[in-house]
């Protein structure tokens, strides 16, 4: 690499020789980025203890420590750290940064370095080393804590009891119902777990203590087969056999303990059979049921949106994915619906016999038959990319 000398450079810019004082253009003066290499240390460490390392360096350190198209890994973590609004909790998965940060011996240490040359009005400046941040509504930015020996231990634990032959898990029997409980829902934040059942109740545990806090009952006329719950928003819809969906109030969710109030919101009516499956996200309400209809309501105003029909038996499942929908029938086909639309995208076809489950995650739609196979395909393209057997029965 040679540099090019410019008549409106100032000499004291290039290096000097030791001895004659003159300007010297050669190349062992300089470092090639490219001929830098250095040990990858954070791959030889625990996730865990990679994530802690990595937190401990500022942003310039982080991209001193790479090379290449490694920068942008480091500048991702650093601005999903700096995220707002927060989520109400947040799922990290360290591998997607230790893997790939290399730290070199070669490279000069910045870590005196800090992130107040980057600020702006928009951004003030850090004067702590770089680290995973949840903005709170009083401090502003607080540093979140990893234990990060703590989470190892932890990850060892679970992944030695799943190897072991031997090891045989410790359970919680909870039991008050006085029939079949079809569905549940648990939030590990809040520590509840939410039943339906049978017996025509909706029961409310904590998982800590198995301590029943509040059973609702008198509501639904049938049996309780699906219901939803989002424990932070203190928000539930409950499915029946009764044909109806009930839209809840849910309070005292976030105490350690004590009792738990339901109130009843509003109940949504339409369907001619059974409800059998139900999906919620900010926008939507997505409900299917025995009579072939997949009925969607506004999550604002709880008014019906539209109903999608298509199937030629009852709809046993449903996935929410933005505005797509995808429902499971027992006629043995899955339909790709747009909600902007109100029409149907596409058909999937390929199981023997009617489906019982459903999942849609990002390109992905995972299904279950009573043909005792899973099929996994794209929901771009409709293709099936695998299928998967080995269950011996329905």
């Amino acid at each position: 690499m040679s540099l090019r000398r410019d008549a409106d450079v100032d000499d004291a810019d290039y290096p000097l020789d030791g001895e004659e004082g003159e300007l010297i253009d050669d190349e062992a003066c300089f470092v090639d980025a490219k001929e830098i290499s250095g040990f990858d240390i954070l791959s030889q460490l625990p996730d865990e203890l990679a994530l802690h390392v990595v937190s401990q360096l500022d942003l310039q350190s982080v991209i001193a420590c790479l090379s290449g198209w490694k920068v942008n890994t480091a500048l991702a973590a650093w601005k999903a750290s700096q995220r707002t609004p927060a989520p109400p909790f947040i799922t990290y998965s360290p591998s997607t940064v230790s893997r790939r940060l290399s730290l070199s011996f070669t490279l000069p240490s910045l870590a005196s370095c800090r992130l107040s040359q980057y600020s702006t009005s928009s951004n003030p400046a850090l004067t702590r080393p770089l680290s995973l941040v949840l903005p709170t509504c009083d401090e502003g930015i607080i540093p979140l804590s990893l234990d990060w020996k703590a989470l190892y231990m932890t990850r060892r634990e679970l992944e030695q009891r799943w190897r072991s032959k031997s090891y045989k898990p410790q359970s919680l029997r909870l039991s008050d119902h006085r029939d079949s409980v079809y569905c549940l829902e648990f939030d590990s934040i809040h520590n509840v777990l939410v039943t339906g059942s049978r017996d025509k109740t909706i029961k409310i545990w904590s998982l800590t203590t198995g301590e029943l806090r509040q059973t609702l009952k008198d509501h639904h006329s049938g049996s309780v087969l699906c219901l939803k719950v989002i424990a932070s928003e203190g928000f539930m819809v409950s499915g029946s056999s009764d044909r109806t969906i009930i839209v809840w109030d849910l309070g005292g969710l976030g105490k350690d303990g004590g009792e738990v109030t339901g109130t009843v919101r509003r109940v949504l009516s339409g369907h001619a059979g059974g409800v059998l499956d139900l999906r919620v996200d900010e926008n939507w309400i997505v409900s299917c049921s025995k009579d072939a209809v997949v009925r969607v309501w506004s999550r604002q105003t709880l008014e019906p949106y539209c109903d999608l029909m298509g199937h030629e038996g009852p709809v046993n499942a449903v996935g929410l994915q933005g505005d797509h929908v995808i429902s499971a029938s027992g006629d043995g086909k899955m339909i790709l619906w747009d909600l902007k639309t109100r029409s149907r995208v596409r058909t999937f076809e390929g199981h023997d016999r009617g489906l019982a489950c459903v999942e849609f995650k990002g390109d992905h739609i995972i299904s279950g038959s009573n043909d005792r196979k899973i099929k996994i395909w794209s929901a771009s393209t409709g293709e099936c990319l695998h299928t998967v057997s080995g269950h011996d029965l329905l």
